[in-house]
C-alpha cells in the first residue's frame, strides 16, 4: 500500500478525500476501506442474472485443471462486458491485468467502470497513457505491497509497433516483459487475427496467463474455442428475458426494461433506381453516391430526389422523416456512407436541404484507426447533439468511426446507406446496435430504436447469418428455422416497396433469401462461392 501522501497523490487519481482514507487504511494495515469510508455516491453494482452467470462460468474455466484458461464472451452490445469483466478481476483478486484493444478510445469507458467496481478497493490501481497511474507507478505499488494490484490499459496498434513483435520501434518492452495474470482483449474480433496482432498476444501471454476475449460479434473467432470456453448472450436472449421477467419476478423491478427493442425497416431503392442495382443483387450505394474529382456527386439529381423522398409529407408515405412525429422520433441518427468524399458531399447537400438544414451535421467519416481522430469524432457528435438532446436535431455521417465500443445515448436510428450483399454480418451488427444504448432523454426512457436499410436482400442475409451464430455457440439445439423465427419475433423486419408494407415472417424471409441467391448465381455463374 501507499506509505506516504506523496506516493498516493502520484499514483492514485480519485478525489482527495478517498486518497486520504486510503492512506489511513494502509497505515492501519487494512487492504480496503470500511463501509463507512466509502463515498456516499458509490454503491455496489447489481449484476443481472446473465452477467452473474458469465462471471461464474469464467472463474470456473480459469480455475479448472488441464484447462486452456481462455474464455470468449460472445455477448451483444449493451451486455455490460466492461463492468462484468472487472468484477471477475475483483472476485479473483487478480494482481496484474492487461487490457488490450484495437479501439483506444474506450480507455475512458474502462476507467469510469473501474471506478464503479473498485471504489472500495484502494489497493487496486488503474493505469494507461491517459488515465490513472503510469505503468511504472503500478509496478512499484505491486512490488512494495503484498496486496498491491493493478489493471493496465494498452492499445494493440501501439503494441504491434514494437520491434519485439516485428514492428519498427523500440517501445513497450516493459509491457511485454511483465508476467501478466490475466489479459482481457476488448473488441476481440478486431485486429487480433493478423500476424502482428497474434504476435502481440503471444508475446504478452506467459505460461500461467489467463485470457478473456470480449466481443459482441466474434463471428471470425468462434472456431478457435470449445463450447465450454464460450459464454453467449445475444439480442434474442436479452429480449426474451425482458418479456418474461414480470411473469417470473412479480413485483421486482425489471432490469431489462431500459434496453430498447430494435426494429428494422427495409426500403427497396432498387425498384426506384434500377440503374443502381448491382451484380450482387443489393443496391449499389458506391455508384449511387459516386463523386467526381472536384468532390461533387455525379448523380446529384438522384440524391436530392432521395433526400426529398425521405422527408416527403404524404399520407401514403412511410419514409423516416415524412411526418413531424417521425422527425421527433429520429432527432438524432447515425448514417453510414460509402466513403470520406461521399460523406463530405452529402453533408453539403443536407445543409442545403429545406428539412435537413434544421439538423446539425456531424461528419466523422473515416476509418477510425487513429486514437486522436476517434476521440475528436466523438466530441464532434456530442457538440452537434448539445446538452439538451430533447431540444436538438443531429445527423452523424460515418463510414466506420464510432461503430464499435462507443455509446451515443441520443441516437435512436441508424441509416444503412453503404455496403453490399457481401457486407460482413459482424460489421453490420456492430453498427446497428449503436442505437440500442439505453437512455433517458427529456425525462422519457428510450423504448424503441430503428434501423433503416435500403438494400433489403443484404438485410435478410445478414440477419439469417446472425441468427445461426447462436446455434454455433451452443445456445440452442433448435433448427435454423426456429432460431430465425424467434429472432424475427423480437426484432421485426418490415419491408416497404412504394407505400406497400410487408412484415417478414420466417417463411417469407427464407423464400426471399432463396430468390436472392438464385438470382445471384444466374448473374455471376456457378463458380460464385
Amino acid at each position: 500500500m501507499f506509505d506516504t501522501e506523496h506516493k498516493a497523490n502520484e499514483w492514485f487519481y480519485t478525489d482527495l478525500e478517498t486518497v486520504k482514507k486510503a492512506i489511513a487504511a494502509a497505515k492501519e494495515g487494512r487492504t480496503s476501506l470500511n463501509a463507512s469510508e466509502v463515498s456516499k455516491d458509490k454503491s455496489p453494482i447489481i449484476f443481472r442474472p446473465e452477467q452473474k452467470e458469465a462471471i461464474t462460468k469464467t472463474i470456473r474455466q480459469f480455475t479448472k485443471k488441464n484447462s486452456s484458461h481462455q474464455m470468449l464472451w460472445n455477448a451483444k452490445m449493451r451486455f455490460g462486458k466492461t463492468l462484468t469483466a472487472l468484477q471477475v478481476i475483483k472476485e479473483c483478486d487478480i494482481r496484474r491485468t492487461l487490457i488490450l484493444t484495437h479501439r483506444p478510445v474506450v480507455d475512458k469507458g474502462w476507467f469510469e467502470d473501474y471506478e464503479k467496481i473498485f471504489y472500495d478497493r484502494p489497493e487496486f490501481l488503474y493505469g494507461s497513457k491517459n488515465y490513472g497511474a503510469s505503468l511504472n507507478g503500478c509496478e512499484q505499488v505491486f512490488a512494495n505491497s503484498a496486496t498491491g494490484s493493478y489493471i493496465y490499459f494498452a492499445s494493440i496498434q501501439d503494441m504491434r509497433g514494437s520491434e519485439l513483435v516485428g514492428g519498427k520501434f523500440a517501445k513497450n518492452e516493459e509491457i511485454f516483459n511483465i508476467n501478466w495474470d490475466l489479459i482481457i482483449i476488448d473488441e476481440a474480433h478486431e485486429g487480433t487475427q493478423t500476424e502482428l496482432g497474434k504476435a502481440v498476444l503471444s508475446k504478452c501471454r506467459k505460461e500461467n496467463t489467463r485470457v478473456l476475449h470480449l466481443s459482441g460479434t466474434p463471428f471470425n473467432l468462434m472456431d478457435d474455442f470449445k463450447e465450454d470456453e464460450i459464454y453467449t448472450w445475444d439480442y434474442v436472449m436479452e429480449q426474451r428475458a425482458k418479456a418474461e421477467w414480470d411473469k417470473i419476478h412479480q413485483g421486482d423491478p425489471n432490469p431489462y426494461s431500459v434496453l430498447p427493442k430494435l426494429s428494422i425497416y427495409t426500403y427497396n431503392l432498387g425498384k426506384l433506381y434500377p440503374e443502381y442495382a448491382d451484380a450482387d443483387i443489393a443496391f449499389n450505394f458506391r455508384e449511387f453516391f459516386r463523386v467526381d474529382k472536384e468532390g461533387y456527386f455525379i448523380h446529384e439529381a438522384n440524391i436530392k430526389q432521395f433526400l426529398d423522398l425521405l422527408t416527403k409529407e404524404d399520407t401514403d408515405s412511410n419514409y423516416p422523416y415524412s411526418t413531424e412525429e417521425y422527425r421527433q422520433n429520429f432527432r438524432h441518427s447515425l448514417w453510414m456512407i460509402p466513403g470520406v468524399k461521399e460523406a463530405k458531399a452529402l453533408s453539403k447537400l443536407l445543409q442545403e436541404h429545406p428539412v435537413f438544414s434544421q439538423f446539425a451535421i456531424a461528419n466523422v467519416a473515416g476509418d477510425g484507426d487513429e486514437e486522436e481522430e476517434e476521440k475528436e469524432a466523438l466530441k464532434k457528435v456530442e457538440k452537434a447533439i448539445g446538452p439538451n438532446p430533447e431540444d436538438s436535431y443531429s445527423i452523424t455521417l460515418s463510414c466506420g468511426r464510432l461503430t464499435t465500443g462507443v455509446s451515443v445515448k441520443p441516437w435512436t436510428a441508424c441509416f444503412m446507406l453503404s455496403g453490399s450483399f457481401n457486407t460482413a454480418a459482424s460489421t453490420y451488427m456492430q453498427t446497428i446496435f449503436r442505437v440500442q444504448t439505453p437512455a433517458v432523454i427529456g425525462g422519457k426512457q428510450k423504448e424503441e430504436c430503428f434501423v433503416f436499410d435500403f438494400a433489403p436482400d443484404r438485410t435478410l442475409k445478414v440477419i439469417a447469418e446472425t441468427a445461426k451464430i447462436s446455434s454455433k455457440a451452443g445456445k440452442t439445439t433448435n433448427n435454423d428455422r426456429e432460431i430465425l423465427g424467434e429472432f424475427l419475433n423480437f426484432c421485426p423486419i418490415i419491408g416497404f416497396e412504394g407505400s406497400q408494407m410487408k412484415v417478414y415472417n420466417t417463411e417469407k424471409m427464407l423464400g426471399q433469401l432463396k430468390k436472392a441467391y438464385i438470382e445471384r448465381v444466374v448473374k455471376n455463374g456457378f463458380e460464385d462461392s
